[in-house]
């Protein structure tokens, strides 16, 4: 699991974690709201697939490290997903 970033690592207070694949729940704040978003972390196919995402602003769906030049840079992209649909718009208060 090198190369992975620190939040996609597995949460070991849940117990949703298998060989090949877990699940990670992280808070993203958007638009100054708290929000946790649920992102499966899958080893085998070396993807993150958003399966929990902001209501109305964010997407659900699959990043591949492939495509997106590593785990890290596709972690990025999925959280930024997740939180607003890769459109994100800069506010003041989001991180």
């Amino acid at each position: 699991m090198t190369g992975l970033p620190v939040n996609a690592l597995p949460q070991l207070d849940r117990a949703n974690r298998g060989m090949h694949s877990y699940t990670v729940s992280t808070s993203v704040k958007v638009h100054g709201e708290i929000h946790e978003v649920v992102i499966d972390v899958l080893l085998r196919n070396q993807a993150f697939y958003i399966k929990k995402a902001v209501p109305g602003l964010g997407k659900c769906g699959q990043v591949s490290w492939k495509k997106s030049s590593g785990a890290h840079n596709a972690w990025c992209i999925a959280l930024d997903r997740a939180k607003c649909g890769n459109v994100c718009a800069a506010h003041p208060d989001d991180e």
